[in-house]
Order: C-alpha cells, then structure tokens, then sequence
C-alpha cells in the first residue's frame, strides 16, 4: 500500500468522525461554539480528503488547477474583502455614533496593518534586540488564534440563527429583548426589528413579553416603550403582553423573564448578531429557551460581531488568560533554551 492511499484512508476516517460529531451536535444542542468549530474541521478535512484522492487518481492537472484557483482566490478575496471593510467602516463612521463600538471594525482594519508593520520591523533589528523579536513570535501564534476564535464564533451564529427556528417549537411564550432608546423614548429600527418578528410569528395564544429596564438616559423602560410600539404601530393586542422592566443586561433579561412566567419554555427575540451569546447564556441558567435574530444592516452586523465576540471571550476571560500566557511564555522559554544549547 502507497503512503498516499495510506493517508487518503486515515483522513477518510477523521472526516467521517467529523462528520458525525457535527451532525450529532447539530441535533443535540445549538447553543455552543461547537457547532462552529466541527463544521470548519469538517470543511479542512473534506479538502485535504479531496486532495489526497486526486493524488492517488494522479489527477495532477485538477491539482494544478486547484491550485492557481486558490491563488486567484485568495489574491482577489484579499482585496475585495479590504475594500468592502473600508467601505463598511465608512459607512459606520457616517450613520452611526462615533463610540469605541462603533469604530472597532475601523480600529481592528488599523492595528492589523500597524501590528503586522511593527512584527516585520522587530525581525530585523540588531541581536542586542533580540528579546524584542519574542513579541513577533508571540504576534504569529496570537494572530492566527484570534481569528480561528472569531471564525469558529461566526460560523457558530451563522448556523444558530439557521438552525435555531427549527428547534424552537413554543408559541405559547415570546420575550423580546430590549435595546437603547432612541432620544430615550423612541423605538429604534434594531429594535423595532425584534418587536416585528415577534409579533408577525405569534400565534392566538401567544403572549409576549417585553423585556427591558430603563437606562441612566431614556425617559421610560425599554419595556414600556416596545409594549407601546407592539400596541400602535403593530396592532398586537395589549392584554397579550407583559412587561419586565427591571433588567439591565441579557443575562437579566432571560433571568427576570423566566421567573415572571414561572420558568416554562420561551422562544426569545433578539439582534442576529447577538442571539448566539443570548443563547449561551440560556443554556449556562439551564432555560428551556430558543432564539430569533432581527435583521440588521450589514455596515452595522460587522462591529456587532466584533463586540458580541469580545463578549463571548470575557465570559471565558480566565481560560483566555491562561492560553495566551502560555503563547507569550513558551515560545520564549523555547528560544531561550535553544539559544544555550547552540552557544
């Protein structure tokens, strides 16, 4: 037997394994990361199975050809994908309050380009620097985990808000979450978003509740105030809804949501962007709850994510510490260790 039709056997395998396990988890339980994650080794391993079969087949024009498609692909996606980054960021800058959240896809665009400069810089400075040629190393293990992170976070919303709907069979009772006011007493289009779909899939005996305290700048709850856009604009019949308005978090959302029906199942209305990490922390308080996700603008889904990923790892912010500790750390050590041994 061949090394290839070797290799091609055992990455078979390991794409069936993965295959399964995403599967598996797709019917078991949406609310995690994993769902991400087994489904980007799923598509890496269906390439490199796909690969090696070529190769056996000695299929070597498809290689080459799969080949300068990949570099094309990646040369013309690279640029596409930084004109549409600045584009969008424009597009934020000009529609949207200039707070740090706002600006993160701006902010991200810069100190990738800056942080890769001041890496490439490091590499050659003289060997009385050589300590400081630790921080690239660190930047070349850091980079790609960062993007893994986000990419597995993404992949992971993306099929929640797919998959989600079909899991959440109650009608009986809708939470919509609440969001800021506009001029502290309007109701938003991210907002208004949530209430609509709300409202368009309940049924007869559906009863909404609306979800929201009210902030240090808006002259009513949140709560209050997507009862009454419910109520006027949409025509949904007010002795159908319920207010909870003393949260201040998602976490309290669901929290004081669940109590005021007494803990029974619920389907939650929130921002696609946001409905994953709302769906963690219904599984985390072991609430029998779903999630649907208002659409956005896509100039604003962007630094969304970003913020919601941020979100994501200061849940974790102690596993994160420790990861990345040990990506400054071991490297150094294995540098330093190196270096004795050669001189």
């Amino acid at each position: 037997m061949s090394i290839l039709l070797y290799l091609f056997g055992i990455s078979t395998t390991i794409t069936l394994i993965t295959g399964f396990l995403y599967v598996r988890q797709l019917k078991t339980e949406l609310r995690t990361l994993k769902t991400g994650s087994r489904f980007i080794l799923l598509l890496m391993m269906l390439v490199v199975t796909l690969n090696l079969l070529f190769m056996n087949l000695r299929w070597d024009t498809v290689l080459i050809i799969e080949a300068i498609l990949g570099l094309i692909l990646l040369l013309v996606g690279g640029i596409i994908l930084f004109i549409f980054l600045i584009v969008e960021s424009i597009k934020v800058w000009r529609l949207e309050s200039h707070s740090l959240g706002n600006l993160l896809l701006p902010l991200s665009v810069i100190a990738y380009f800056v942080v890769g400069k001041l890496t490439d810089a490091l590499v050659v400075l003289p060997e009385k620097y050589d300590w400081l040629k630790y921080i690239s190393v660190f930047y070349g293990l850091f980079l790609p985990f960062i993007i893994w992170q986000f990419l597995v976070f993404l992949v992971s919303s993306l099929i929640y808000a797919k998959k989600a709907t079909l899991k959440s069979k109650n009608k009986q009772y809708f939470v919509v979450l609440g969001a800021g006011l506009v001029n502290g007493d309007q109701v938003g289009k991210l907002l208004a978003a949530r209430i609509e779909k709300a409202v368009k899939l309940a049924q007869a005996e559906t009863i909404i509740i609306f979800s929201g305290g009210q902030g240090g700048d808006e002259k009513l709850s949140e709560a209050s105030a997507m009862q009454a856009y419910a109520v006027s604009k949409l025509h949904f019949p007010k002795h159908r809804t319920l207010l909870e308005d003393k949260s201040r978090t998602t976490y309290e959302n669901l929290v004081f949501s669940s109590a005021l029906i007494q803990e029974r199942p619920f389907s939650f209305f929130t921002s696609d962007y946001h409905v994953l990490r709302a769906a963690i922390f219904a599984k985390t308080l072991g609430l029998d709850a779903q999630g649907y996700g208002g659409k956005t603008a896509l100039y604003y889904r962007i630094p969304a994510f970003i913020r919601e990923f941020i979100a994501i790892i200061n849940t974790k912010k102690k596993l994160y510490a420790i990861l990345i500790f040990l990506m400054l750390i071991l490297p150094m050590s294995l540098l330093l260790i190196m270096s004795k041994l050669i001189n």
